[in-house]
Protein backbone atom coordinates (compact mmCIF):
# COMPACT_ATOMS: atom_id res chain seq x y z
CA UNK A 1 0.00 0.00 0.00
CA UNK A 2 2.85 2.39 1.00
CA UNK A 3 4.87 1.75 -2.69
CA UNK A 4 1.44 2.65 -4.18
CA UNK A 5 0.44 5.66 -2.21
CA UNK A 6 4.64 6.50 -3.17
CA UNK A 7 4.06 5.78 -7.12
CA UNK A 8 0.52 7.99 -7.49
CA UNK A 9 2.26 11.14 -5.79
CA UNK A 10 5.15 10.67 -7.72
CA UNK A 11 2.90 10.00 -11.06
CA UNK A 12 1.15 12.90 -10.33
CA UNK A 13 4.05 15.29 -9.67
CA UNK A 14 5.68 13.89 -13.08
CA UNK A 15 1.98 15.13 -14.35
CA UNK A 16 2.33 18.23 -13.18
CA UNK A 17 5.00 19.37 -15.43
CA UNK A 18 3.59 18.71 -18.47
CA UNK A 19 0.02 20.52 -17.51
CA UNK A 20 -1.29 22.52 -20.31
CA UNK A 21 0.03 26.75 -19.08
CA UNK A 22 -2.07 27.99 -22.38
CA UNK A 23 -5.49 29.17 -20.45
CA UNK A 24 -8.31 30.17 -22.07
CA UNK A 25 -6.50 29.09 -26.16
CA UNK A 26 -5.27 25.90 -24.54
CA UNK A 27 -7.98 22.96 -26.08
CA UNK A 28 -10.11 21.74 -28.53
CA UNK A 29 -11.81 24.29 -30.91
CA UNK A 30 -14.00 23.21 -33.63
CA UNK A 31 -14.47 25.46 -36.98
CA UNK A 32 -16.92 23.74 -38.41
CA UNK A 33 -18.53 20.25 -39.12
CA UNK A 34 -15.79 19.04 -40.45
CA UNK A 35 -12.76 21.31 -39.48
CA UNK A 36 -10.58 21.11 -35.77
CA UNK A 37 -7.92 22.67 -33.89
CA UNK A 38 -6.45 22.16 -30.71
CA UNK A 39 -3.90 23.59 -28.53
CA UNK A 40 -1.97 21.72 -26.22
CA UNK A 41 1.20 22.39 -24.12
CA UNK A 42 3.76 23.55 -27.05
CA UNK A 43 1.78 21.73 -29.91
CA UNK A 44 -1.57 23.25 -32.31
CA UNK A 45 -2.97 20.85 -34.78
CA UNK A 46 -5.50 21.04 -38.01
CA UNK A 47 -7.63 17.93 -39.02
CA UNK A 48 -10.75 17.20 -40.85
CA UNK A 49 -12.75 14.62 -40.15
CA UNK A 50 -12.94 13.90 -43.65
CA UNK A 51 -9.64 13.08 -43.87
CA UNK A 52 -9.09 10.50 -41.38
CA UNK A 53 -5.54 9.19 -40.62
CA UNK A 54 -3.74 12.84 -41.59
CA UNK A 55 -3.25 15.17 -38.90
CA UNK A 56 -1.39 18.92 -39.30
CA UNK A 57 0.53 19.77 -35.96
CA UNK A 58 3.40 22.01 -35.50
CA UNK A 59 5.04 24.20 -32.47
CA UNK A 60 3.17 27.15 -31.64
CA UNK A 61 4.24 30.76 -30.54
CA UNK A 62 2.36 33.46 -29.20
CA UNK A 63 3.72 37.00 -29.13
CA UNK A 64 0.95 39.49 -28.03
CA UNK A 65 -1.74 38.95 -30.26
CA UNK A 66 -0.05 36.95 -32.68
CA UNK A 67 -0.05 33.20 -32.94
CA UNK A 68 2.75 31.29 -35.05
CA UNK A 69 2.71 27.88 -36.18
CA UNK A 70 6.80 26.64 -36.08
CA UNK A 71 8.56 23.59 -36.76
CA UNK A 72 10.70 22.73 -34.42
CA UNK A 73 13.97 24.51 -35.58
CA UNK A 74 11.49 27.83 -35.16
CA UNK A 75 10.93 28.10 -38.95
CA UNK A 76 7.11 28.70 -39.70
CA UNK A 77 5.61 25.54 -41.00
CA UNK A 78 3.98 22.71 -39.82
CA UNK A 79 4.39 19.02 -39.97
CA UNK A 80 2.27 16.51 -42.17
CA UNK A 81 1.41 13.35 -40.34
CA UNK A 82 -0.16 10.21 -42.20
CA UNK A 83 0.63 7.89 -39.64
CA UNK A 84 3.78 6.64 -41.14
CA UNK A 85 6.25 9.71 -40.47
CA UNK A 86 6.21 13.56 -39.98
CA UNK A 87 6.72 15.94 -43.28
CA UNK A 88 7.92 19.24 -42.35
CA UNK A 89 5.89 21.52 -44.91
CA UNK A 90 6.65 25.39 -44.97
CA UNK A 91 4.43 26.34 -47.61
CA UNK A 92 1.41 26.57 -46.88
CA UNK A 93 0.09 25.88 -50.41
CA UNK A 94 0.60 22.76 -49.38
CA UNK A 95 -1.28 22.08 -46.71
CA UNK A 96 -5.09 21.05 -47.97
CA UNK A 97 -7.36 24.26 -49.39
CA UNK A 98 -10.07 23.84 -46.85
CA UNK A 99 -7.44 23.81 -43.47
CA UNK A 100 -7.26 27.77 -42.83
CA UNK A 101 -3.94 27.74 -42.68
CA UNK A 102 -2.83 31.25 -43.72
CA UNK A 103 0.24 31.35 -46.15
CA UNK A 104 3.08 33.45 -43.53
CA UNK A 105 1.87 30.67 -40.59
CA UNK A 106 0.60 33.23 -38.06
CA UNK A 107 -3.19 33.97 -36.81
CA UNK A 108 -4.02 37.01 -35.28
CA UNK A 109 -6.04 36.21 -31.94
CA UNK A 110 -9.06 38.70 -31.73
CA UNK A 111 -10.99 36.69 -29.09
CA UNK A 112 -10.38 33.99 -26.66
CA UNK A 113 -12.78 32.94 -24.32
CA UNK A 114 -13.68 29.88 -22.22
CA UNK A 115 -16.44 28.36 -24.90
CA UNK A 116 -15.00 30.87 -28.23
CA UNK A 117 -11.74 31.25 -30.19
CA UNK A 118 -12.00 34.21 -33.13
CA UNK A 119 -8.51 34.04 -35.44
CA UNK A 120 -8.09 35.72 -38.19
CA UNK A 121 -5.69 35.95 -41.24
CA UNK A 122 -5.32 37.21 -44.94
CA UNK A 123 -9.09 39.12 -44.05
CA UNK A 124 -10.21 36.02 -43.25
CA UNK A 125 -11.81 35.56 -39.65
CA UNK A 126 -12.44 32.26 -38.04
CA UNK A 127 -14.96 31.83 -35.01
CA UNK A 128 -14.28 28.45 -33.22
CA UNK A 129 -16.39 26.62 -30.34
CA UNK A 130 -14.52 25.13 -27.32
CA UNK A 131 -15.68 21.34 -27.72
Amino acid sequence: MKRTLIFLTALAVCACGKMDSNGDLGGNWQLDADTYFSIYTNMAQWRQISRPGTIYMSYFRQEGDSLFLTLHDGRLGMYRNDGSNDEPLTDAAQMPAALPVPANFAYRIQKVGADSLVLSAEGRTLRMRRY
